[in-house]
């Protein structure tokens, strides 16, 4: 094998796991079968793709890097069950490559640039948000700020969304011995399941409303110096092509139990969905 091959890109943020056996034990904790399609965002040698092509009904492995591509290929020669893209994974529309499958349901794992975690994330949350299980390696820092609560640094549009779309299995620490080179921050392995035993799950599983909601999240989020009623005010504004008056505002955020004179990172996941959907409904 081509040592030149081997060689991480730093420009692409690329850090190779070199310990199987704990990949496997991660891998197992996504519960997998061949009822699953399954996404693989980084597959680099392969060696996280060996294992998918084991247990899943199919699987979809993207990576950037095409001097990866003949290892791959050849590796791979022969494996029905494999799809390889080699292209930039923001570039993917999830959505059409899942469709007309055999595989009733979907997970995404990933050992990705840490930089475009929460990119990749709401690529799948807003495109297929039906999907299963993730299973994503990534700065630990990010899976903090990923699932902060709120009324805390890391609260934002994202946080919230995840918050109710899925639910947090495990934060495993990874140590930076386990990579190649060794990254100069915390990694994790960070395993969600999605929220579908909930009430409101099926809203969040149809097409456009998880896009939507983040959007209208990130308009009042830009504004959450102000108070909620002054960056909701803004939002509407932006995100709904909406004037509204002051009383009608703080009247919406009183019937959710909310302070209009609040800041944005206080209110609570669900009244954030419960907020959204109330404006839905005033169109």
């Amino acid at each position: 094998m081509n040592k030149e091959i081997l060689r991480p890109n730093r420009r692409l943020g690329q850090n190779f796991f070199v310990n199987p056996r704990l990949l496997r034990e991660l891998v197992d904790r996504c519960a997998l079968d061949e009822n699953y399609l399954v996404f693989e965002v980084g597959a680099g040698t392969g060696e996280l793709t060996a294992l998918l092509v084991e247990c899943a009904g199919a699987v979809i492995s993207c990576e950037i890097d095409r001097r990866f591509a003949p290892l791959l290929k050849d590796r791979f020669a022969g494996v029905d069950n494999l799809q390889l893209l080699f292209t930039d994974v923001r570039k993917l529309n999830f959505a059409e490559l899942a469709a007309d499958r055999t595989q009733n349901r979907l997970a995404v794992l990933a050992n990705l640039p840490y930089y475009i975690t929460t990119v990749v994330l709401e690529q799948v949350m807003t495109q297929i948000p039906q999907t299963d299980r993730l299973g994503l390696m990534t700065q630990l820092e990010a899976a903090e700020r990923l699932t902060a609560p709120p009324g805390t640094p890391g609260y934002g549009p994202t946080a919230i969304v995840l918050a109710l779309w899925a639910r947090v299995q495990s934060i495993t620490k990874v140590a930076a011995g386990n990579f190649r080179p060794r990254p100069p921050v915390e990694s994790c392995w960070l395993c969600l399941e999605r929220r579908s035993d909930m009430g409101y799950a099926a809203l969040l599983a149809e097409p456009g409303f998880v896009d939507g909601w983040l959007s209208f999240l990130k308009s009042v989020f830009t504004q959450q110096r102000k108070t909620l009623a002054n960056a909701l005010d803004s939002a509407l504004r932006r995100a709904f092509d909406r004037e509204t008056e002051t009383a009608e505002i703080a009247s919406i955020l009183r019937s959710l139990n909310l302070d209009p004179q609040s800041r944005p990172g206080v209110a609570e996941p669900q009244q954030w969905l419960d907020l959204y959907c109330l404006l839905l409904q005033c169109e």
